[in-house]
């Protein structure tokens, strides 16, 4: 419901989809996470195919202390991650994606890293495909977004507010005592 609820207000849904670990206890699982358009960045917008994207890049606010754990656990870099200005308790991660071409084959490529430190090296992921699924409510042409519905109740919603402004107004300035 999320990601419906995503791309009806904002145009477009965006939903990640990855192997957990920590899921599950030992075993691990796949995990899914609706994320916020805002938090993800495609390598050009103008090209309305996900596959196609040279790298996507994904940012969090991750606890800084589980982060630390990662960094330790996948040979990254722990002793330089340190919070956010804005936060005591989180850091903001960005994930990299990419593709990487070998022999005829695709491999989907990832690399975890916060502003400071590297907290997880170029990983494979051993997919093919990039994963995630991108829902447009309306497709725009030469463009990976999609365009909202709300778009286009803005400019009424607009005009009804100042209409009700304008007759409050005149309510005010004119009525009697």
């Amino acid at each position: 419901a999320d990601i419906l609820k995503n791309s009806f207000i904002s145009g477009t849904g965006i939903l990640y989809t990855y192997w957990d670990n920590e899921a599950d206890g030992s075993k691990g699982d796949i995990a899914c996470e609706v994320l916020p358009v805002e938090n993800v960045y495609f390598a050009d917008y103008s090209e309305e195919s996900v596959e196609k994207q040279p790298y996507i890049i994904i940012v969090t606010h991750c606890e800084t202390n589980l982060l630390r754990r990662t960094a330790a656990k996948w040979g990254g870099q722990p002793e330089r991650i340190k919070s956010d200005s804005f936060s005591d308790t989180k850091t903001t991660v960005f994930t990299k994606l990419y593709k990487e071409y070998k022999n005829n084959s695709v491999t989907v490529m990832a690399v975890t890293v916060s502003e400071n430190a590297l907290i997880r090296p170029a990983y494979s992921t051993h997919l093919s495909r990039y994963p995630l699924n991108v829902f447009q409510w309306e497709k725009k042409d030469n463009c990976i977004l999609g365009e909202s519905e709300v778009t286009y109740l803005l400019p009424n919603q607009i005009a009804i507010n100042r209409m009700l402004t304008a007759s409050v107004w005149a309510s005010m300035s004119m009525g009697m005592p």
